[in-house]
């Protein structure tokens, strides 16, 4: 689960201290999201009443001034800048698929039936 990635990565960086390079924190960032994927795909496996269960994520490491960003399925990271919030992640949903490709509008997008169809998630 989130807390269980959360505190596998907060270990790994308080071992690895402010010497982790950003190819040592990406690496250790893609490993608690593989563990997190393996628990979340065990448990919908081995429990029925967890069958098909998924979940998205965000995850965001900053070493100095830089931001190390992952995310999976529609869940979205801000950045706030004076009193601007822009978006800095892309869904990973068959309706921003849609958009990208050009086939609905984004007015289109606030009615459409696949609002909650993710192409990507955890589990």
């Amino acid at each position: 689960n989130a807390e269980y990635m959360g505190s596998e990565l907060a270990r790994w960086l308080s071992q690895a201290g402010k010497h982790a390079n950003s190819k040592e924190v990406r690496r250790a960032m893609e490993i608690c999201v593989e563990n997190a994927n393996h628990s979340i795909f065990n448990a919908a496996n081995s429990n029925p009443q967890y069958s098909g269960m998924g979940t998205t994520l965000v995850v965001g490491v900053f070493q100095s001034t830089r931001l190390m960003l992952g995310h999976i399925g529609d869940s979205r990271c801000y950045r706030l800048r004076g009193d601007q919030l822009q978006q800095i992640t892309k869904d990973h949903s068959l309706l921003q698929e849609q958009i990208d490709a050009g086939l609905i509008t984004p007015e289109q997008e606030l009615t459409s039936v696949n609002r909650n169809l993710v192409t990507r998630a955890l589990g």
